[in-house]
């Protein structure tokens, strides 16, 4: 897959799923392990989870009590496509939470420097199988479970694969196919497709780390940044972070919605989705208004 099939329609698409790991995520049993899309969205109409993704926010430390739901490996029932959707942060403080403003060597040879916070959290990681008995507990997550990167491909078996997240989820996605690609594309060069597709990134890396990332991953990922959205613009350049080079950025200008001159609003997925093609919902009010977000963030059509 090209970054051109990212397009803004199918785009909106992909950020529509992970609005319903959002909305599972803030609506389920907070003590749970994985959780199930809810009624009615798009994730549970047309595709199947076949696992889930958690991570310590403690960063290492033994504690039950950091673990968090982080998104899900999902294949799509027509196409028996697989993929990584990953959640953003559920409040500004989880998003503080994880970042540290502090560069660190990634673990890769001549891979450059990647933001400390974000990195940490996606090193602990780890990849759960849907359970046939159940979801299971947060607190009784064993020891033996495979990394992010392990487990999703010992399960996708290096068959298509799309990573899409938003904010902190495009961060650790950003990770999570660094990691992947070189097992792609070393094990099944002609066969393998693995590509990605972002919502308001923060800056994950340094320029060494964006280079790195762009020789693995050229024209296979694009990344959507909303230049009223203060989220992709950290952690500071002024500090030696670098966005990912496949950025598009989008303006009021050139957006298909007009959104309110709000933080949260120029944050939301649901916002950038309505950016991209607006068309695609027919009532965003609404939509809004089910998840319990600002409903007025979205102000109408700018087409």
């Amino acid at each position: 897959m090209k970054a051109s099939l990212f397009a803004p329609t199918q785009a909106a698409e992909w950020g529509l799923l992970i609005a319903d790991v959002m909305n599972a995520y803030q609506a389920g049993d907070p003590h749970i392990m994985c959780r199930q899309p809810l009624p009615g969205s798009r994730l549970a109409a047309s595709w199947q989870i076949q696992g889930c993704l958690v991570a310590n926010d403690a960063f290492g430390l033994s504690d039950a009590n950091s673990w968090r739901f982080y998104g899900v490996l999902a294949q799509q029932v027509k196409t028996s496509e697989y993929a990584v959707v990953l959640r953003g942060t559920a409040n500004i403080q989880e998003w503080i939470d994880s970042l540290k403003c502090c560069l660190i060597s990634h673990p890769a040879p001549e891979a450059g420097k990647v933001e400390e916070g974000f990195f940490r959290l996606y090193q602990s990681m780890k990849y759960l199988p849907l359970r046939q008995d159940g979801n299971g507990l947060l607190s009784n997550i064993p020891d033996t479970a495979p990394s992010a990167a392990s487990g999703i491909y010992d399960a996708v078996g290096g068959r298509h694969l799309v990573i899409t997240g938003h904010s902190l989820g495009a961060a650790l996605g950003t990770y999570l196919a660094f990691d992947l690609a070189d097992r792609y594309y070393s094990d099944q060069p002609q066969a393998a497709t693995l590509s990605m597709c972002l919502f308001a990134s923060p800056r994950p890396g340094n320029q060494g780390f964006a280079d790195r990332f762009e020789a693995l991953m050229a024209d296979c990922y694009l990344v959507y940044n909303y230049a009223r959205d203060i989220v992709p613009h950290l952690p500071p350049s002024l500090f030696d972070y670098c966005s990912l080079p496949a950025v598009v950025k989008l303006t009021p200008q050139t957006a298909q919605a007009v959104i309110a001159a709000d933080i949260a609003c120029n944050h939301h997925i649901l916002c950038y989705c309505a950016m991209l093609d607006y068309n695609c919902i027919e009532n965003w009010h609404l939509l809004l208004a089910r998840t319990g977000d600002n409903n007025s963030c979205i102000c109408g059509s700018n087409i």
